[in-house]
């Protein structure tokens, strides 16, 4: 196994980022070339994550920064699934568990996966949704 670290030599993305940001230099690329990114976005009023797809650079502020609680994964799987079928490149990101699953979805679907990349984060567990909700309610105090 070979393991690598990177980040943005770009200071902006740098300090928007969580990890470095080397997540929006390889989205920046997908998208540079009319593919879509998959990522974990944030309902600010509800607290809740979910996966979303987006397809512009200007919309990169909704995926970047770690949100380390469970996330919907919705019907990205089958959007992910219809880009490439459309011979789009497409970036997901997510979990390790999210990953294989896209990949299974994938398989069981018979889709090519050549121009998929997959960016899984190193999991140890992550955070129910109800659980978060209940902390920033006050009521875990």
């Amino acid at each position: 196994m070979n393991c690598y670290y990177a980040w943005s030599k770009d200071l902006s993305v740098l300090h928007e980022s969580s990890s470095g940001g080397i997540f929006s230099v390889i989205a920046d690329k997908v998208l540079n070339n009319q593919g879509v990114v998959f990522g974990a976005a944030i309902d600010q009023e509800t607290s809740v994550v979910y996966h979303t797809m987006i397809d512009k650079s200007s919309e990169m502020h909704l995926l970047r920064k770690s949100k380390y609680q469970q996330s919907v994964v919705g019907d990205s799987y089958k959007q992910a699934a219809n880009r490439l079928n459309e011979d789009k490149m497409v970036l997901f990101s997510g979990t390790p568990c999210q990953v294989a699953g896209l990949i299974s979805y994938l398989t069981l679907k018979g889709v090519d996966r050549e121009r998929l990349i997959t960016a899984e984060m190193l999991c140890y567990g992550v955070t129910n949704t109800e659980v978060v909700k209940s902390y920033l309610s006050g009521v875990c105090e």
